[in-house]
């Protein structure tokens, strides 16, 4: 696991932006805002964590297993690095690869919904931000932004193809 610098402007920048919405928002103490901000900011990672884990689980399954989860790209986002020796492989060891993050996310994702009702007060809004979040890292996956999973799903398809 490594950490690239913009990280540091990618914690502060979620968690004065959390810290922010909480108090306007959801007019929430500043304190208990700022808190709560940190919190989310936390879970937020946790969340590129597991995602992050759902694609070394499966690269591992696959026999071509990542070798390290490197946070910060974009500042708020992690990225999962592969052997630069390794051989050509197949599009569809590719495609479950791909698969592995926004998989286990959407099991999250099942698992927060269902436990949502159970964040009380103020808590609740961390939830359902947490819920939200992690439901992108799902959704994401049919939207190629040329740097995320759809993207590596879109282009081994198209290699399939040919």
């Amino acid at each position: 696991m490594s950490f690239t610098p913009l990280i540091f402007l990618g914690i502060t920048g979620i968690w004065i932006a959390l810290s922010l919405v909480g108090y306007f928002a959801f007019d929430i103490a500043l304190g208990e805002s700022i808190f709560l901000g940190f919190i989310a900011t936390f879970l937020h990672y946790a969340l590129e964590l597991i995602h992050s884990l759902g694609h070394a689980f499966v690269a591992k399954q696959v026999g071509y297993p990542m070798t390290e989860i490197r946070f910060g790209v974009y500042g708020i986002y992690a990225q999962t690095i592969y052997p630069k020796d390794e051989p050509s492989l197949d599009s569809s060891i590719h495609i479950r690869r791909a698969l592995g993050g926004p998989i286990a996310n959407l099991i999250l994702s099942i698992i927060l919904f269902f436990t949502l009702p159970l964040w009380i007060g103020n808590w609740y809004w961390v939830g359902m931000f947490v819920f939200l979040d992690n439901l992108i890292y799902v959704v994401q996956v049919f939207v190629p932004l040329g740097f995320n999973d759809a993207s590596t799903i879109l282009n081994e398809l198209r290699k399939m193809k040919k």
